[in-house]
């Protein structure tokens, strides 16, 4: 379909210059010809776009397409997802979504998106899911790399995810462990307690007030709470990387659906989850 959109304009010079040659020609019906020409190169255009369209769904890596699959086989709804995701959703299952990358572009939509992404007041984002009809909500890991994108939507700043990467090993009290971060400001070690994770500020190490660790794919469990609190925040740990969250972030709903499994909002029910996408209902109240 895009690729005969982008056709247009070619099509339509050519389409010019052979007008231009006609109306030198002698013939009785110049107008009516002209048509039938104009006919014959479009139509074959047209019919190929549309055979297209309806043949095929959107391309998607294979966590999306199995989710997307799941979904479709689920009672039809409105869905709200982040735009990029919405026409994935609709190309794919045929459900209606909130705001989409195509036809759900008003600004005050996808501002309206960001904001409840970003709420963690449970009325208001009830609120929000009764107006717009929400049935299910689809969100992926995703969304961490475009917080700065839902953050600009919703006008607003403080919520931050880092992504820290493995970065070698260091010694602690004697034991090896892991360690995070370009800085290399971040170490996480397992002891009788669980997963622990310290931040490193010069020769200063603080515990973080909270931390998650992903155990299994798709569960997340708080391991430990260290009295008092000294850096603010959470960590979530997986087999592959921790991500910090800041205390802004912590309690809003993309928080929640994207990290703990909808922890915190009891009116949202987990249908399906997979490494990267996760599918929740909105259980009627």
């Amino acid at each position: 379909v895009r690729f005969a959109f982008l056709a247009a304009l070619p099509i339509a010079v050519f389409l010019g210059e052979g007008l231009m040659i006609l109306g030198s020609w002698k013939i009785p019906d110049r107008r009516a010809f002209g048509k039938v020409v104009v006919a014959a190169f479009l139509l074959p255009v047209v019919l190929n776009g549309a055979l297209y369209a309806s043949e095929r769904t959107p391309d998607m890596d294979k966590d999306w397409g199995e989710a997307l699959t799941f979904l479709k086989g689920q009672e039809p709804g409105i869905v709200l997802s982040w735009w990029n995701a919405g026409s994935w959703v609709q190309g794919a299952t045929g459900f209606p979504t909130v705001i989409d990358s195509v036809h759900g572009q008003k600004r005050e939509s996808i501002m309206a998106v960001g904001e409840v992404l970003l709420e963690s007041n449970t009325t208001h984002i009830r609120d929000f899911l009764d107006r717009h009809g929400v049935r299910y909500i689809v969100v992926s890991s995703d969304l961490i790399y475009y917080l700065g994108d839902i953050q600009a939507a919703a006008n607003a700043s403080g919520y931050t995810y880092s992504v820290l990467y493995p970065n070698g090993t260091g010694t602690l009290e004697g034991k090896k462990v892991a360690v995070y971060g370009k800085e290399r400001n971040f170490i996480a070690y397992r002891n009788e307690s669980g997963i622990q994770v310290l931040y490193l500020e010069g020769n200063k190490a603080y515990r973080l007030e909270r931390v998650h660790y992903r155990e299994k794919e798709g569960q997340v469990t708080r391991v430990s709470k260290p009295p008092p609190p000294i850096l603010e925040g959470g960590v979530y740990a997986t087999k592959e990387y921790l991500i910090y969250a800041t205390p802004r972030l912590e309690g809003t709903l993309l928080n929640s659906l994207v990290l703990l499994d909808g922890e915190g909002f009891s009116g949202l029910q987990q249908i399906y989850s997979n490494p990267r996408v996760r599918i929740y209902k909105v259980v009627p109240q």
